[in-house]
């Protein structure tokens, strides 16, 4: 998984309120592991602790940008088991 903190701008900041996850790559044969995917994100956002917002590019979507979700949503939708890439 690569990302980065950013501020409101999209650039580089040190301890940014964004987190941008810009790209995440899990092998074919485990495409469907769920648990991969929550690990990387935990990670991610315990690196990222003053990140209050995670947004991403949706391929599925020509490269659309997602919607803007909260650390807190974002952590409700890995206790559930909801992937979002």
């Amino acid at each position: 998984m690569e990302s980065r903190q950013v501020g409101q701008s999209g650039f580089d900041k040190f301890r940014g309120e964004y987190l941008w996850i810009n790209d995440i790559w899990i092998h074919p044969e485990h495409k469907n592991a769920w648990e991969i995917y929550r690990q990387l994100m935990n990670q991610t956002l315990f690196k990222a602790m003053d990140a209050k917002w995670m947004y991403f590019r949706r391929q599925k979507y020509n490269g659309r940008v997602s919607k803007l979700y909260s650390r807190e949503k974002l952590i409700k939708i890995l206790e559930k088991g909801m992937a979002l890439i």
